[in-house]
């Protein structure tokens, strides 16, 4: 059936790759933090949960319908959310912040590329009522064939390089 990955009202849980002195810290750091890859007639929700420190924060492929709602992805190498190949996301009320400046010890940190919100191949979604700041390349990009069926309301981008990559700006408050 669907799925629903959520902590419980008023908590955030925390999915981090980075755990005080764990020997295992280094392969965690070299894998996406969340997963989904879905059957298209399935739904998937992610509601209060952070995910940080990992090579994406969460990665949505195949033909996933994915629901981010109220989540936190920072501190990621390579992007914080994202969605590939035909999925379908909707990102609402999240803030993505800072991925591409991940500083763990031992690991390869170099940003690739350090992008917030990535959409790329025929993936498609929205993000409204979101804060995506700080990350080292675009806060959100859109290097797809299919740039028109991705919406953006009531979103800030802020200190990106850039704010945003092959969309138009979204709806000011």
């Amino acid at each position: 059936g669907n799925v629903t990955l959520e902590a419980a009202p008023g908590v955030e849980a925390n999915i981090d790759a980075l755990l005080a002195g764990d020997p295992g810290n280094a392969a965690r750091q070299g894998a996406p933090g969340i997963i989904v890859n879905a059957p298209e007639n399935r739904r998937v929700t992610i509601r209060n949960i952070v995910s940080r420190n990992w090579t994406d924060g969460i990665l949505i492929i195949g033909n996933s319908h994915v629901t981010l709602d109220k989540c936190r992805v920072e501190n990621n190498r390579d992007s914080g959310i994202r969605v590939l190949d035909g999925a379908k996301a909707a990102i609402i009320n999240c803030q993505v912040n800072a991925n591409g400046f991940r500083q763990a010890p031992g690991v390869d940190n170099t940003p690739n590329p350090g992008v917030g919100i990535e959409f790329d191949g025929s993936a498609s979604g929205s993000v409204s009522f979101t804060t995506v700041t700080g990350n080292f390349a675009a806060g959100i990009s859109a290097d797809n064939t299919n740039r028109k069926n991705i919406r953006l309301n009531e979103v800030v981008v802020f200190d990106n390089n850039p704010d945003l990559a092959g969309l138009n700006a979204p709806r000011p408050f």
